[in-house]
């Protein structure tokens, strides 16, 4: 074979293998894909919903099989689906000058379950009038499942 040869065949190996490579949401490392995409929208809108203190659009995202412990082997604190329609509305209406930044880092998707670990930064103030404005930031992973062809959150809120 010769050189020339050689160095077209290397060229269009690795044009082949580069089309075959997963594409990637820009700016990002996660696998552009539908189920992906649909994911990344279902946290737009729960960052959307915390920000505008939507207590009925984030439970419009959430599973009635949404279950969390809260990080913490105690049952009396553990939030469900029931718990969150009931403690929701109330929680977000005692905040005021929300604001919700949510970085997604990786999705991964098996079948209809999925996960999406983001980093989130938020600040709030509690609505007293002298309460001074909090922040928190953190890692967080939330899990999904799809149920009637849309993804809906299981944990981590």
């Amino acid at each position: 074979m010769s050189r020339l040869s050689s160095v077209l065949l290397i060229a269009f190996s690795a044009l082949l293998l580069s089309a075959c490579a997963a594409r990637r949401i820009p700016g990002s490392d996660i696998e552009d894909t539908k189920e992906t995409r649909a994911i990344l929208q279902v946290l737009e809108q729960y960052q959307t919903a915390l920000q505008q203190k939507d207590a009925a659009g984030v439970l419009a995202l959430v599973s009635p099989s949404f279950r969390d412990d809260l990080g913490n082997t105690n049952p009396s604190d553990d939030m469900t689906y029931a718990t969150l329609q009931q403690q929701l509305p109330e929680q977000l209406g005692r905040l005021s000058d929300v604001n919700v930044s949510i970085s997604v880092r990786e999705i991964e998707v098996n079948r209809n379950e999925a996960f999406a670990v983001f980093y989130y930064d938020s600040s709030y103030r509690v609505s007293r009038i002298r309460d001074p404005q909090r922040s928190d930031s953190d890692l967080a992973r939330m899990t999904f499942r799809k149920e009637d062809g849309q993804w809906k959150i299981t944990k981590g809120l």
